[in-house]
């Protein structure tokens, strides 16, 4: 499959109470690190004012008219109409059509067992009793509802409850499995009960009476999402053809904003208002370039030229193509994995002293560091990049560039291999290194950047 990063840039003019550079663009480059890992390709991205365009590399970019503009929503859970109008360069109306933005409103509620503290979207509560798991079953207490979510009432009557939340209705009674949901029979796994004066429900029950939704969960913690879309009392949007006004994002996810960006892309010689309001206009431009094979580094040349060819700004950047290892290996199997390729091993990884022993001709043959046994001695002698290496057999000491390091345990020879322990693979290759206990394996993860 091919790979394909996109990198931004504007190129505008400078505003603040008028023009302040009357000629010049600015360009700033937008992507910080200029950087990728694997790729073949980069689109260069950019925004031009009126009158210019754009050259990358030598070759034309592809220049679209393109417009943006600010819309201010209604509170969540709401739906706000921005009418927007394409006009032509005399004024006239092309097209005008109201597009529906439907901001909902959303809440995550995160609980944890045997913890009184949840978070309602980042807000702390204190619970009275902790959500637990009883008889193996998740128990939470209506305490979390009405101090968790917006619009719960709860009304306890002796035993039993009533909990509202806009037209959903549930009643339950401790001790009874019994329940019902809009005046519908519902029997949950498990019967309420009462704890330090608290009800205790069981979690399913709450998530089918008011349509809530479960999010990520990571072990005993759980995310609860409580979730209302506004419904519109008019069909929805009936957009125009694409060669009149295309939209960026037709159908956005809005959740709890105060505002929205509208960001489309109209014909030549059209502009667009919203709401009656002029719209900013300006050109976008995409330009794909072939990167070199990584690690390296592409030269690309950006070119700003006016209407009657002047150029008006260079900027010259080296984008990075970084290469990436990924090396798994398995305590114990005589094989490892390098880039999705599985590898034969003439000695498997294995334990010495409560420390993980790996391969290490294996290891500095995929990070293609330069290795050589000196037999009189039995000294292992690597160069990766511009480190040296000097890793004596049964030695705690190794020199590294000159200077003495601890190594623990020693580099030791197993079945006629040489094995080193997985922290000194970690330090001397920069290395990420994780351990699996589980799978016992080995993970080994490096970006290499270009010289």
């Amino acid at each position: 499959m091919r790979k394909l990063v996109t990198l931004i840039l504007i190129v505008g003019l400078v505003f603040g109470g008028g023009i302040v550079s009357a000629e010049i663009p600015t360009l700033v480059i937008l992507n910080s690190e200029l950087s990728s890992i694997k790729a073949e390709s980069v689109t260069i991205s950019g925004k031009v004012w009126e009158s210019t365009n754009v050259k990358v590399n030598g070759e034309d970019a592809e220049v679209k008219r393109k417009f943006r503009h600010t819309v201010y929503l209604d509170k969540a859970p709401s739906i706000t109409t921005a009418n927007i109008e394409v006009t032509d360069k005399d004024g006239e109306v092309i097209k005008s059509f109201d597009f529906q933005l439907k901001n909902i409103f959303r809440r995550e509620l995160s609980i944890y067992l045997d913890k009184k503290t949840i978070y309602a979207s980042g807000k702390r509560i204190e619970l009275d009793v902790a959500p637990q798991l009883i008889n193996d079953y998740t128990m939470v207490p209506l305490q979390l509802l009405y101090e968790g979510f917006d619009g719960v009432a709860v009304t306890p009557v002796g035993s039993s409850a009533t909990i509202t939340l806009g037209s959903h209705v549930a009643v339950l009674t401790v001790g009874s499995t019994w329940a019902t949901i809009n005046g519908e029979t519902f029997q949950m796994e498990a019967a309420p009960s009462m704890i330090d004066n608290q009800i205790m429900v069981h979690l399913p029950f709450i998530l089918q009476a008011f349509d809530f939704k479960v999010g990520d969960t990571n072990g005993e913690d759980f995310v609860i999402i409580q979730e209302t879309v506004p419904e519109p009392d008019e069909p929805q949007n009936d957009f125009p053809p694409e060669d009149i006004l295309k939209l960026d994002t037709p159908n956005p996810k809005i959740f709890n904003q105060t505002q929205y960006e509208i960001f489309g892309e109209i014909p030549y010689e059209t502009f667009v208002s919203v709401n009656s309001k002029e719209s900013k206009i300006y050109h976008q431009f995409d330009h794909e370039v072939a990167l070199n094979k990584e690690p390296s580094f592409t030269p690309i040349k950006v070119e700003v030229f006016d209407a009657d060819g002047e150029i008006l700004e260079t900027r010259d950047i080296d984008y990075e193509n970084c290469d990436y290892l990924n090396m798994r290996v398995w305590i114990g199997r005589d094989e490892m994995e390098v880039n999705g390729e599985m590898i034969k091993l003439d000695t498997p990884a294995t334990i010495l002293r409560d420390r993980t022993m790996i391969p290490f001709r294996a290891v500095a043959d995929s990070f293609s560091a330069t290795t050589e046994w000196v037999s009189e001695t039995r000294t292992v002698v690597f160069i990766y990049g511009k480190t040296r290496v000097l890793m004596p057999i049964g030695s705690p000491i190794v020199t590294i560039d000159g200077k003495e390091s601890a190594i623990d345990p020693p580099a030791t020879i197993i079945n006629g291999r040489t094995m080193v322990p997985l922290r000194f693979v970690a330090e001397t290759f920069d290395a990420s290194v994780q351990y699996d206990a589980n799978e016992k394996l080995v993970m080994i993860d490096k970006i290499i950047h270009p010289e």
